[in-house]
């Protein structure tokens, strides 16, 4: 859950920088938090699973389906981001929608 939260508003601010007037600089700015925020994401994801792995809590079998269902999405996702970077504004547009959708689906569901 820890990692779900540190992601969401990374992002969020990372399209509202990489939507700023200054072309170049956001660019960078941009880079910097993706790259910022996928090194902390890997990091605690790694000594978790290590953690849980020397414990031995961990169901391989499943541990390998969710790998390979991993590496295919990835790679999918890398071919339907390649067709579809052309259409940049589209994209920020609907990422956007996602978030407050998603937000708004948190607090429906946490005043139950």
């Amino acid at each position: 859950m820890a990692s779900a939260g540190g992601k969401c508003p990374a992002r969020i601010l990372t399209w509202i920088d990489g939507n700023s007037s200054n072309g170049a600089a956001s660019a960078v700015a941009v880079a910097a938090s993706a790259a910022a925020n996928l090194v902390s994401v890997t990091a605690l994801g790694a000594t978790t699973a290590a953690s849980y792995a020397f414990s031995g809590l961990v169901d391989w079998r499943l541990a390998g389906l969710f790998m390979l269902g991993g590496a295919i999405g990835g790679l999918l996702g890398i071919a339907l981001g390649q067709k579809l970077s052309t259409h940049k504004r589209a994209l920020s547009l609907s990422f956007s929608g996602i978030v407050i959708a998603v937000g708004i689906y948190v607090v429906v569901t946490s005043l139950r």
